[in-house]
């Protein structure tokens, strides 16, 4: 019997199921990485949704004209208005 040709057919066969191995990890790897990337923009997309419900939020007009001074109540809307906006000029 001939050690070489099993040798070398057992190296083959080991070679071609690492090559197999090798090619599942690196699918595994891009799926992963498409996964992480889907993950950070859904985090991104529901942070600028909550910008913006804060931005669109309607002045609490029933608050003012209740307080007991209207300017105070209007300024300190205005001021937390400011305080939530993303944007300075």
């Amino acid at each position: 019997m001939c050690y070489d040709a099993v040798n070398a057919t057992l190296l083959n066969q080991i070679l071609k199921e690492h090559r197999k191995v090798e090619k599942l990890k690196q699918r595994l790897l891009r799926r992963t990485s498409c996964t992480r990337r889907a993950v950070h923009e859904q985090e991104q997309i529901e942070a600028l949704t909550a910008g913006l419900q804060e931005v669109s939020d309607p002045t609490p007009i029933e608050q003012i004209l209740t307080a007991k001074c209207p300017e105070e109540a209007l300024s300190r809307h205005a001021t937390e208005a400011m305080g939530r906006s993303r944007f300075t000029v």
